[in-house]
């Protein structure tokens, strides 16, 4: 589950080694990468064709973050839809079945029930054309949820309609989030940075949806900073993953997919050249 965020260009000295070694070992990895079609992910679609091990990869283009709110939902849907055909470079197209799209990423946290409804009408236009798609993207601490300051996005009937209709598509459609500390402290404020997740699954639970399939496609510390050196890393990755009881990351298993540690790819900062650091011992 703990899985690798890449970019164009960054530090991916292990990224091979890790891809292998857990293909080889059957243990499901995850891997994101944004704009290109690198190696790294055409190693990844080609490994999980031929091993038939359930890894999740996740293709997304920055040119693709912000849909056209201006537009009704349905609307937006069909012309963000295209922008995102139009972006996906021709090495993608053979591994449909083998990926995942991300078409949005951090959404304004105020247009909650705008966002389920185009969600739903893009997930549409993505399954039928063969796709499957991780939908929404919240930014770290979004969407508003619970008492106080807003009301609560997961308790919105077009969320819980865009739940109910996902967990109807036979696992090609789910949520995406973002999840960071904010903080060296792996645990601070948690589950309200990290381990949020729970909230999506609670709001299923409470009224009757199977819980949908869902990704961490950002995960850390801070933006510029991983947990080092990697023995210390690996021991608050180890936390969040198994220390926190019901709220740790495999207890959301199988639902929880993957969980992308933020950044392997070039940035204002060396976050690279540190997350690196990390990749084998992951």
């Amino acid at each position: 589950m703990a899985g690798l965020h890449l970019g164009p260009g960054g530090d991916h000295d292990n990224v091979e080694t890790y891809l292998r070694q857990l293909d080889a070992a059957r243990v499901p990895f995850s891997i994101k990468d944004v704009n290109e079609w690198g190696p790294e992910l055409e190693l990844a679609a080609k490994l999980r064709a031929a091993s038939g091990v359930d890894h999740t990869i996740i293709w997304r283009h920055t040119d693709t973050d912000v849909p056209p709110y201006h537009l009704a939902p349905s609307a937006a849907a069909v012309q963000h839809w295209s922008l995102v055909k139009s972006k996906m470079p021709p090495g993608l197209m053979p591994y449909k079945e083998q990926v995942w799209l991300e078409v949005v990423n951090e959404p304004d946290m105020n247009q909650c029930a705008w966002m389920a409804n185009f969600s739903i009408a893009v997930s549409k236009l993505a399954v039928s054309d063969g796709w499957r798609l991780f939908n929404f993207g919240w930014s770290t601490g979004n969407p508003h949820v619970g008492a106080g300051g807003g009301p609560d996005c997961y308790e919105d009937p077009a969320t819980l309609d865009f739940l109910r209709y996902a967990s109807q598509q036979g696992g090609k459609v789910g949520v995406a989030l973002h999840e960071y500390s904010n903080s060296m402290n792996i645990t601070n404020e948690w589950p309200y940075l990290l381990g949020r997740l729970h909230f999506l699954f609670d709001a299923c639970d409470k009224h009757d949806i199977p819980r949908p399939l869902a990704a961490i496609t950002e995960w850390g510390w801070l933006g510029c900073n991983v947990k080092l050196p990697a023995q210390a890393g690996v021991a608050d990755i180890d936390q969040v993953m198994r220390g926190m009881g019901a709220g740790s990351y495999h207890a959301f298993a199988p639902q929880l997919k993957a969980a992308m540690m933020w950044y392997l790819g070039p940035w204002s900062c060396p976050i690279s050249t540190q997350a690196d650091q990390l990749v084998l011992p992951i």
